[in-house]
């Protein structure tokens, strides 16, 4: 039953169970993906809202290598190394401000 759902509606998936293939897409190359379906849909643009992303990346700043290692990632969102964005993808970052006593 796995393999004929896998046949007639996740066809991408059989090279990756036959290890052809990769599951996996890095951030820019999936940007890039994402892009180019919604162009394919007719969108002019991709809007992201990143809510928790302040919040998240606080919540792991006594660890550098990890901040060092995933802030490198969100440039991503403005630089990409994948050329083949044809709509642009816009980024709203939520903004937190914790006060202490």
């Amino acid at each position: 039953m796995v393999g004929d759902l896998i046949g007639a509606f996740f066809r991408s998936y059989h090279n990756v169970a036959a290890g052809q293939d990769e599951a996996y897409l890095d951030l820019d190359k999936g940007l890039a993906v994402i892009s180019q379906h919604a162009q394919s849909l007719g969108y002019d643009a991709v809007i992201l809202f990143l809510d928790e992303l302040i919040l998240w990346l606080a919540s792991h700043a006594a660890d550098l290598s990890f901040i060092h290692r995933e802030t490198q990632k969100l440039v991503k969102l403005v630089e990409s190394q994948d050329v083949n964005r044809p709509i642009p993808l816009i980024s709203f970052v939520a903004a937190s401000v914790i006060f202490g006593n």
